[in-house]
């Protein structure tokens, strides 16, 4: 006899890791096709690869760990506790967010050219937005680490 329709539902909890991995996923192809769109055009000029493996490293697992913890686990959170309810955008995307990432992509300016610090900012928010979405940081580390790959693949690409 076939299982009732019942007994084929997955648990709640399953149904919940499901939907956000399916949307993070989702969420985490767009700006590495951004950024290799724009690099690939020659929009913006990220540079060539001749760094070592121990910047691999960093980019792949120090940066996001780093980043995400003070900006999605410090900043973002001290933003929305301290900005007044008026500010609190509605939807998706919170003030905090924004104002998160906008800091995040200026402070990129110190190692990257204008463009590509700009280009950072939308990342940034697809970060905040995991971090807000679905709490915790283990979403915006590795979509952060994706993109760097993603990145990092575009740059040495270019090199050769």
């Amino acid at each position: 006899m076939p299982a009732s329709r019942e007994e084929n539902k997955m648990p709640d909890s399953w149904r919940q890791i499901t939907r956000k991995y399916a949307s993070a996923i989702g969420l985490a192809i767009i700006p590495p096709g951004i950024t290799y769109a724009l690099a690939t055009t020659g929009a913006i000029d990220i540079g060539s690869f001749d760094a070592g493996w121990l910047w691999v490293f960093y980019m792949l697992v120090g940066a996001p760990l780093i980043e995400e913890f003070a900006f999605r686990g410090v900043v973002q959170p001290l933003m929305h506790h301290s900005l007044p309810k008026a500010l609190h955008l509605k939807g998706p995307i919170s003030t905090a967010n924004v104002l998160a990432s906008l800091v995040f992509a200026t402070l990129h300016l110190s190692d990257h050219r204008p463009i590509v610090a700009a280009s950072i900012f939308f990342p940034s928010l697809v970060f905040g937005y995991l971090k807000d979405a679905y709490g915790g940081l283990v979403l915006p580390i590795t979509m952060h680490a994706w993109y760097n790959a993603v990145f990092l693949l575009i740059i040495v690409s270019r090199s050769f």
